[in-house]
């Protein structure tokens, strides 16, 4: 028969205590590390969405109807002066991120104009030198394109000298990825099949103060000195200057857009300093993807130990 001392079940009641404090202790810690590593791969997860994931243009942007892509559409009519040919003009589209808004710049040469003009929300979005009226004094004259965007027209008085007009409107400003940028701009055609509608009815008040669409615009998506332009659709501009041109350098973010191009033109370019911080991202997505591991293993590590001791 075996005897048990009060001593010896005082001894083990105090093995079992510690072995229950050490195992809370090791669940404790193994809590803390896991919540660690699960909050070091969610800020991982994050900043991989943040360098990996596209951005479309802000909500509110005009959208074109074929495409279904957010496009600025415009148009520019000149009122001929007897058998002149139209003179060509230049413009400039300036977007940033995050911006709901952007700026269109246009520069008219010396004449009579007719902007026609997508992506603002009143007449008082488009400002000059000079006062601007709608077409037939109407104040705002809106023709409404579908339900994605309205169309403003506006006539711009003779004017001697050459001077500008500077549009608030809608961005259209997309981001693919992190680095890259991307801006749609099409034609406006008012050509239609009714001549009743406000489109019909704009189209003949212009052929009938005798207006024809420019030449060509040549837009300048310029975003930054240094940056890689690539374009689909519109054309090689002939030697013009063009607003806000600083150096020959930025002559690669031009490019003309045509009364009759159909197809909108899509200018898209890289962001120097977006590529900066996206170099800087990744390696900090390493670090966290690191640390994160490590917390992992010491989250698990005390039962590993322990299995390990019991075998």
């Amino acid at each position: 028969m075996t005897e048990h001392t009060p001593g010896g079940e005082g001894h083990s009641r105090g093995v079992r205590a510690l072995n229950l404090k050490t195992l809370l202790d090791d669940h404790l810690a193994s809590a803390v590390w896991a919540g660690m590593s699960v909050l070091f791969f969610a800020i991982m997860i994050w900043l991989v969405t943040l360098v990996y994931g596209a951005t479309d243009a802000p909500e509110g942007a005009p959208v074109d109807s074929t495409t279904n892509m957010a496009t600025q559409k415009l148009a520019l009519y000149v009122v001929k002066a007897g058998n002149s040919t139209p003179e060509a003009t230049t413009a400039s589209y300036q977007a940033k991120d995050g911006d709901r808004i952007a700026k269109l710049l246009i520069q008219l040469p010396p004449g009579q104009y007719y902007l026609v003009l997508g992506g603002i929300g009143t007449a008082g979005d488009c400002t000059a030198p000079d006062r601007m009226e709608a077409i037939g004094n109407v104040p705002g004259r809106e023709i409404v394109d579908d339900a994605t965007d309205s169309w403003w027209q506006f006539n711009i008085p003779y004017s001697a000298v050459t001077r500008s007009v500077v549009c608030t409107v809608r961005s259209v400003l997309r981001r693919p990825s992190f680095a890259h940028r991307s801006v749609n701009v099409g034609a406006v055609d008012l050509t239609t099949d009714d001549p009743y509608s406000q489109m019909g009815q704009a189209s003949m008040a212009l052929q009938q103060a005798g207006a024809v669409p420019v030449s060509a615009i040549d837009i300048n998506f310029h975003s930054e000195e240094g940056a890689d332009y690539h374009f689909t659709g519109g054309h090689t501009p002939e030697a013009r200057i063009v607003p806000n041109t600083k150096t020959p350098d930025t002559e690669e973010s031009i490019r003309s857009l045509h009364s009759t191009d159909y197809i909108p033109l899509e200018a898209s370019w890289t962001d120097a300093a977006a590529e900066d911080q996206k170099e800087i991202l990744l390696i900090v997505i390493g670090v966290l993807i690191a640390f994160g591991v490590a917390m992992l293993i010491e989250a698990i590590r005390p039962f590993v130990d322990r299995k390990e001791a019991a075998a």
